[in-house]
């Protein structure tokens, strides 16, 4: 028996009996749980929307969902929208005015205002204008409509406003589809059309780190958000801009070789304490290492 072997056997005892911290052994919560996808009638939602299954943290502030059973809504600027398309590929929606899908009487007048920060109109789109508390004409034009005591009437494009309108109280403006104003028109401004024009929608285009979102899903990532900032959460924990983690392989002398935004770190474990010891081999940098790993840089 060679005179080293107990002094070898005992090394590598230790080693097994090291609690060795978790690197890359299990997926990070995080990581997990903006996988999940957000669900409701029959459409399937991913980042920037977060709500219900998704936390806060998987998408960015402005696009909270709620769901009323048949389609998902957000909320901008007191205005509540119901979205009937999304295309996640090109970042477009296809969204109504919550309040006015079934009526055109909402609770309260509230104009549609973007927030451009995340938002723009993304189709040719015009505005029908609806005013509220107007003069009642004893001959109703096919563009008059009746609320609770009160007379209204809509107009759009060049379809005639029977009354003037510092007559009315109030009006609301809401986009519509260029097209659904052109068939208004074309069809003598009846209230069929301009409930078929609201319940059509508009277009919208959102921008919340689009770019870095596309850069991190092809990294093996999941898009998310927090402290003001859009980040990139990685299977093994470490939040990035993108997951750049390689295969990891274990040289001859123990150490464990592994790719952290870039950089290239060799870490090995300490005999004497549980903890890893780690120093660059490569470029890049340390940004985002999980405490267990950077404790000690040498």
């Amino acid at each position: 028996m060679p005179p080293n072997f107990f002094p070898a056997y005992s090394v590598f005892l230790m080693i097994m009996l090291i609690p060795v911290p978790r690197v890359v052994c299990e997926d990070n919560q995080q990581f997990v749980s903006c996988g999940a996808q957000y669900e409701c009638g029959n459409m399937v939602i991913s980042y920037p929307f977060w709500g219900g299954s998704r936390p806060p943290y998987c998408g960015h502030p402005g696009f909270e969902l709620t769901c009323d059973g048949e389609a998902p809504e957000f909320t901008m600027k007191e205005a509540s929208y119901r979205i009937l398309d999304i295309n996640n590929s090109f970042h477009t929606l296809t969204v109504a005015r919550a309040d006015y899908w079934d009526s055109y009487c909402p609770p309260t007048y509230v104009n549609t205002t973007l927030n451009e920060s995340i938002f723009s109109y993304n189709a040719t789109y015009t505005d029908v204008t609806l005013y509220y508390d107007c003069p009642q004409l004893t001959i109703a034009p096919s563009n008059q409509f009746n609320c609770t005591n009160i007379t209204g009437y809509y107009t759009t494009l060049d379809l005639n406003l029977s009354v003037s309108p510092g007559s009315c109280g109030v009006y609301v403006t809401v986009p519509i589809f260029q097209s659904a104003a052109t068939a208004i028109v074309s069809g003598g401004g009846t209230l069929t059309l301009l409930t078929e024009a609201l319940k059509g929608g508009f277009g919208l285009e959102w921008n919340a780190s689009n770019s870095l979102c596309t850069e991190c899903v092809e990294s093996g990532g999941q898009c998310g958000y927090t402290s003001n900032q859009f980040t990139c959460y990685c299977r093994n924990g470490y939040p990035l801009s993108s997951c750049q983690t390689t295969r990891s392989d274990v040289d001859i002398n123990g150490n464990y070789h592994f790719r952290a935004s870039k950089k290239v770190m060799s870490c090995k474990i300490d005999l004497w304490e549980p903890q890893w010891r780690c120093k660059v081999v490569g470029e890049g940098g340390l940004e985002g290492l999980d405490p267990a790993i950077s404790k000690v840089i040498e």
